[in-house]
């Protein structure tokens, strides 16, 4: 009988394992889309600044990195 207790000790102990690395992951994963959005956001932040002084550098290279857009940040159609 003993036998089957440990095994059955086991399993849980497993079973524990197992759910701590899945909730350890999701926590991870939550982090880093914390940190995604705080990146976004911050981009956000700073084109909204830049849209008003009209700086086509950064623009362009939007336009370069980002080409799927059908309107480009300054709200005139893409022709690419």
């Amino acid at each position: 009988m003993g036998s089957g207790r440990q095994l059955l000790d086991t399993r849980k102990a497993l079973a524990c394992s197992i759910e701590l690395q899945r909730f350890e992951a999701l926590l991870n994963h939550v982090s880093t889309l914390h940190t995604r959005v705080d990146q976004l956001r911050s981009e956000i932040e700073h084109l909204a600044n830049v849209k008003d002084h009209g700086d086509e550098e950064l623009y362009e290279k939007l336009e370069s990195t980002n080409p799927i857009s059908m309107v480009d940040l300054k709200g005139k159609k893409n022709i690419n």
